[in-house]
């Protein structure tokens, strides 16, 4: 199993910004994922007067055990120049690593205590650390990063000093391996919303479904059995050209892409919204269109319960979906789960977001993000948050 591990690092000596750098590099090259990185952080040497410090945060996903992890680093610091004598007092360092804390671990060990037993006296430590994990709960003190962060009395300056940008080894492997991704879901399932976070994450292409100036979308909602027909013809027609056109001419800087829809949620609304004959003839149609667009490499499937749904949807304040039912919600359930269950044609990864807020929580987004760099055969795959 994998864990997810926050790391400090810091430097005072020689080039400071290079030596975190290359630590992250060797971090990320032999240890795992590193998934996010803090701002980097200039403050005073702690204990002791010398060079000032530069420090930050990383997130790990590695499959390294604890103490093999510690021991790992301890080799980097060694590569990078690290010299350590059995004085007990503090010393300048090209590169000091501390593994802070681990998902879901408490251990002592003459070698290695998580979480850090001296991470709470620590501003320069807490402050990198709340950029990129501020809810974490602390496994002993049992409050978060941010609120130990407000508890700290260390009255030291920690002032910020620049970025690093995340290395890209993760996204390059995971674009690598799905260069068409799709995004699928019921309504308000954040479908949109999560397309628009993985292409920045991934500097992709997204393809958002047109359908906001859709005339017949109103009236449907109002009566459906009167305007289904002519609503899903005109969806049908919108997507197979606007996919057509964005399939075939991709951009060049931009060579994979993400969509927040898949062609083959024509169908599967249809068959709920219109009747026997209407469908068949319907179902015609979009198998002759069907089979010219490509099969994405890659479905993501977001599921919530049908009251997550429409506190979603409420949220949003769109007027026509305010009479969205939550049988409606239910029949597009079935028909999405249907249809999964019946393909495998290639890999589907579907993510229960009932009790998850990856939207205005960043470590609910990076767990999306670890369940992401995973290999996915074909067949379907279910990740409970």
């Amino acid at each position: 199993m994998a864990n997810k591990v926050l790391i400090s690092l810091g430097s005072n000596l020689g080039d400071r910004e290079l030596n975190i750098k290359k630590a992250i590099s060797h971090i990320q090259d032999q240890l795992g994922d590193v998934i996010a990185i803090s701002e980097l952080y200039e403050t005073a040497s702690w204990g002791y007067d010398d060079h000032s410090y530069l420090n930050n945060t990383i997130c790990l996903i590695t499959k390294w055990l604890p103490l093999d992890l510690m021991n790992a680093l301890l080799e980097i610091e060694l590569k990078l120049g690290r010299k350590r004598s059995d004085s007990k007092h503090y010393q300048a360092r090209t590169i000091d690593i501390d593994i802070l804390l681990i998902e879901g671990v408490v251990m002592h060990h003459p070698k290695l205590n998580v979480p850090h037993p001296r991470m709470n006296l620590r501003r320069f430590v807490l402050q990198p650390l709340a950029d990129i994990a501020p809810d974490w709960v602390h496994e002993v003190e049992g409050i978060s990063v941010s609120d130990l962060l407000l508890k700290c009395e260390d009255q030291i300056d920690v002032n910020f000093y620049g970025k690093i940008p995340l290395h890209k080894s993760l996204h390059q492997t995971f674009m690598e391996k799905y260069p068409y991704i799709v995004v699928e879901g019921n309504i308000g399932s954040g479908k949109t919303s999560l397309v628009k976070m993985l292409t920045e994450e991934f500097s992709a292409h997204a393809i958002y479904e047109e359908f906001s100036d859709n005339p017949f979308l109103p009236k449907f909602y109002a009566e459906p059995e009167k305007h289904a027909f002519p609503l899903e013809l005109s969806f049908l027609a919108e997507r197979y050209h606007q996919l057509k056109k964005e399939l075939n001419t991709r951009d060049l800087f931009h060579k994979n892409i993400i969509s927040d829809y898949y062609f083959i949620k024509s169908l599967i609304f249809a068959e709920i919204t219109l009747p026997d004959d209407e469908f068949a003839l319907y179902k015609k149609l979009f198998q002759i269109i069907h089979q010219k667009l490509p099969q994405p490499d890659l479905l993501i499937y977001l599921y919530s319960d049908v009251e997550r749904l429409q506190k979603n949807i409420s949220k949003r304040g769109r007027d026509y979906e305010s009479q969205i039912t939550d049988d409606y919600l239910k029949k597009i359930h079935k028909g999405y789960f249907n249809f999964l269950s019946q393909q495998n044609t290639f890999p589907v990864l579907i993510l229960n977001l009932t009790n998850v807020d990856f939207v205005e929580q960043k470590e609910d987004f990076i767990k999306i993000l670890v369940s992401l760099g995973e290999t996915y055969e074909k067949g379907v795959h279910r990740i409970n948050y």
